[in-house]
């Protein structure tokens, strides 16, 4: 959470989200849950998009340049997750978004 250190949301989400599955804890006895957060610390400590080499680590995947990226990449490979949720924010703006989930457990 928190790849653009300007959209805190999914990083203030994260306790909200432990908490609930601590409280329902049963539901995900046989599940794995791996947390990045803040993925961008120091654009979060500054309220800024860009790391603190001024890179947009959203647009870093490809060919991950930032240790940060790099990091994501090897824990995605580490972990390989069914799932994963990559959080983000707007300005309040109405976005039409589709989301297309197709799972196999």
């Amino acid at each position: 959470a928190s790849i653009h250190g300007d959209e805190p949301a999914g990083a203030l989400s994260i306790p909200i989200l432990l908490r609930n599955i601590k409280q329902d804890s049963s539901k995900y006895a046989n599940t794995s849950i791996l947390i990045l957060s803040p993925i961008n610390p120091v654009g979060l400590a500054f309220s800024s998009r860009e790391n603190e080499m001024g890179c947009n680590l959203n647009r870093d995947y490809h060919e991950p340049t930032q240790s940060e990226t790099k990091r994501i990449v090897l824990e995605i490979e580490k972990f390989k997750p069914d799932i994963i949720l990559d959080l983000h924010e707007n300005n309040g703006e109405n976005m039409n978004i589709s989301i297309d989930i197709s799972l196999t457990l």
